[in-house]
């Protein structure tokens, strides 16, 4: 999920899986919170920081 030399596509999908594992457990979602929120998000492609932000401003499905 936070490996730059991934790909795009990979990394977002790998967000909202965690996303929706942690809405089945609410105790891990400060951790998905603090990991986004320590990523250099100046290295990553569109597709994976539009991901990122709609998960911390609680937009994501």
């Amino acid at each position: 999920m936070i490996d730059i030399e991934e790909f795009p596509g990979i990394q977002s999908i790998c967000m909202k899986l965690a996303f929706r594992m942690c809405k089945l457990y609410p105790e891990l979602m400060d951790e998905l919170r603090r990991t986004l929120e320590a990523m250099e998000i100046d290295y990553y492609k569109p597709a994976v920081k539009c991901v990122r932000s709609r998960i911390l401003n609680g937009k994501q499905k």
